[in-house]
């Protein structure tokens, strides 16, 4: 509360100089297109008005800088929140998250699981009948290419 009352009071006391110092070239500026100055008065005259006019410049040039600063803070400080919310958000437990981490690790297990099943059954029928059942047993050489067919097995 206090600082937000110090800044008020500073820059109604900024515009307050600035509108003095802007009133005060307006008087010089005046008094420049008289023709009655003398040459000297008119130098000083012409010399005062150049600095007020460079230190008006220089304050609008500052307030300007200071805006720009001010700007990039804020947007700072809104990404550094975001961000810090977002990691947030992801370190959080979520049972959405949980369950598609689970299915990527079950899911390769389970069809691997299923693949070995059926090899295995496969292999349990070859014990059985004396000669493989599947296509791809089938080609391997040696037994598939001639037609061949092993000799039944134990009973």
């Amino acid at each position: 509360m206090k600082t937000t009352l110090y800044f008020e009071r500073r820059s109604s006391m900024k515009k307050e100089i600035r509108e003095k110092l802007e009133g005060v070239l307006e008087k010089n500026l005046d008094r420049l297109k008289e023709d009655d100055l003398e040459d000297v008065d008119r130098k000083d005259l012409a010399r005062e008005t150049t600095d007020l006019l460079v230190v008006l410049n220089n304050d609008e040039e500052a307030a300007m800088k200071a805006e720009a600063d001010r700007a990039r803070c804020e947007l700072e400080r809104e990404k550094t929140q975001t961000m810090a919310m977002t990691e947030a958000k992801k370190s959080q437990f979520s049972w959405l998250r949980f369950g598609t981490e689970l299915a990527g690790c079950l899911i390769p297990m389970l069809v691997g699981a299923k693949i070995y099943k059926n090899r295995q059954t496969d292999l349990l029928k070859f014990e059985e009948n004396g000669h493989l059942t599947t296509t791809a047993a089938r080609q391997l050489p040696g037994i598939g290419l001639f037609g061949e067919k092993l000799p039944k097995g134990r009973k």
